[in-house]
């Protein structure tokens, strides 16, 4: 069993050791801390930058879908407009008969 003198020799000869990796290691945190939230931040600029791509091009993509929604039912209007005057027609040639 260790004593209390064999514990404070082993601690007092590597306390230059163990001094160094602790001001190591706080050091080492401060320093990086800054670089990490840089990081971060252009991590989280990059991913913005790709929904905004991804929105953009939704709604370009939801813009011309519309155009051609517009455009068909324009057509279809046209077609209705055609059949009532053609049903109209019709209806008078049966009045007739």
């Amino acid at each position: 069993m260790k004593t209390f003198l064999d514990v404070f020799d082993l601690i007092s000869s590597h306390i230059d050791a163990l001094i160094t990796a602790i001001i190591g290691g706080v050091s080492g945190w401060f320093f990086t801390r800054k670089q990490k939230e840089a990081e971060t931040k252009i991590t989280e600029g990059s991913a913005l930058e790709g929904i905004q791509r991804a929105y953009d091009r939704l709604v370009e993509d939801m813009n011309q879908k519309f155009s051609e929604l517009k455009q068909e039912n324009a057509e279809l209007k046209e077609e209705i407009q055609k059949l009532h005057n053609e049903n109209a027609e019709l209806k008078k040639m049966l009045t007739r008969l």
